[in-house]
């Protein structure tokens, strides 16, 4: 019952992450909105403004509005690892972990993958077997890292209902474990494949001395949590704002001198929209460099039920994976019209498609991008570190193609899979 007992405490986690976490999500995402509405009513209008409104001010809100959920994970995982459960969880699977061609130390790798894919590559120097260690390595991105749970919280409160399935677990909550279920999947067929097909070589035994269980030292736990925490919003923060204000560059720039009501079909740069009647924001945004970049690459992704913004967000998310939110809060920002108090989440949920009336994002669209992010590798930061413990760029370069080809197979099939089905 080991393995089943570890299974049923990660969905309890999860579910709890979600779940505990969404009201404090609420009033951070209404304060940074508020927040933003009253610096634009209140300091005088131009560039300036413009860029301290939709590009420092949403891309802040877009890390913060995480940082419960990011503080709620690390909470657990403290107190698995300090209580140790986590030793023992590395034992009760190291029979399962043979079979595929990993290693009973691969579990603290990958377990710690849950948190962030770089220190769980680094953790995998405890693996004594090239083979089993280069295998590691090559799964361990398919852990669901707490960068992608902005992306997979933003989706399942907006277009996931909140359905009571067993008891106290929603289906909200069972969506967020089934992503972190599906990576854990993934990774395993990932790695029979490298083991029969991929690397040669044979494991060595799996030795390791089990600490006793105890109460967790809560001022650990909780230190841990703070530094974690903290960590999130200074390095992750650097990079989104970063990030955040050259996205608004990027889309207020040139400067567009259509009339508010001018039809769509008058732009010459935008021949993929039909006639329609747009804003003068949401023209400025289609016109921009970065809309007109955004449209250059929608023909790929419009399989997948990606639209230009997500093309945007998808390019940026390559610096961090969180930063795909902070890229649609600065677009769907700059696009927005009238002084409206309104989350992302509900500007997601309202966006219309002017050619035919209907909603830009669905559930399809929604479960598509979640599959894609749960099998992308989307993160130039876990690509140098497989450079640097792998000491080649081969294998760093293996992982980036054939992630990013699975990712888009997988999200194609979801995407067309769900409007065949309704």
């Amino acid at each position: 019952f080991g393995p089943l007992t570890f299974l049923l405490l990660l969905l309890l986690m999860f579910q709890a992450i979600f779940t505990w976490a969404t009201p404090f999500m609420d009033m951070i995402d209404l304060l940074f909105v508020s927040t933003g509405s009253w610096l634009k009513v209140n300091l005088p209008e131009g560039m300036l403004t413009d860029l301290l409104v939709e590009g420092v001010v949403a891309g802040l809100g877009g890390v913060v509005i995480f940082l419960p959920q990011i503080v709620f994970l690390f909470f657990f995982i403290s107190i698995l690892e300090s209580s140790g459960y986590m030793a023992r969880a590395a034992f009760i699977m190291d029979g399962f972990m043979s079979k595929i061609g990993l290693h009973g130390r691969s579990v603290v790798p990958l377990v710690s993958g849950f948190a962030c894919a770089i220190p769980g590559i680094m953790a995998t120097r405890n693996i004594e077997n090239r083979r089993a260690r280069i295998i590691t390595i090559m799964v361990l991105p398919f852990m669901a890292c707490s960068a992608r749970l902005p992306v997979y919280a933003l989706l399942i409160a907006a277009f996931i209902p909140q359905t009571s399935v067993i008891g106290f677990i929603n289906l909200q909550g069972l969506t967020f474990f089934g992503l972190y279920f599906f990576g854990i999947v993934v990774a395993v067929i990932a790695a029979q494949v490298m083991n029969k097909f991929l690397i040669e070589g044979r494991n060595s035994p799996f030795i390791m001395e089990l600490p006793d269980y105890k109460m967790p030292k809560w001022s650990n736990v909780f230190q841990n949590v703070f530094d974690r925490g903290k960590a999130f919003v200074t390095e992750a923060g650097k990079i989104i704002i970063a990030i955040s204000i050259l996205l608004w560059f990027l889309a207020s720039f040139p400067r567009n001198e259509i009339p508010a009501q001018q039809s769509v079909s008058n732009i010459e740069e935008v021949s993929t929209i039909a006639e329609g009647q747009v804003g003068e924001s949401e023209s400025q945004l289609i016109n921009s460099y970065a809309g007109k970049f955004g449209h250059f690459i929608e023909p790929v992704i419009k399989p997948l039920g990606f639209d230009w913004k997500i093309g945007i967000g998808l390019i940026t998310s390559f610096a961090a994976r969180e930063v795909m939110v902070g890229t649609l809060n600065t677009i769907y920002s700059i696009e927005g019209d009238g002084g409206e108090i309104t989350t992302l989440k509900q500007k997601l949920i309202n966006d219309k498609d002017h050619e035919t009336g209907e909603p830009v994002y669905s559930t399809a669209t929604a479960l598509s991008l979640m599959v894609f992010f749960a099998l992308a590798m989307q993160c130039m930061s876990t690509l140098a570190i497989v450079r640097k413990e792998t000491n080649s760029w081969k294998w760093a370069l293996i992982m980036l193609f054939y992630m990013t080809g699975l990712a888009y197979g997988c999200s194609f099939i979801t995407y067309q899979t769900a409007i065949l089905f309704g």
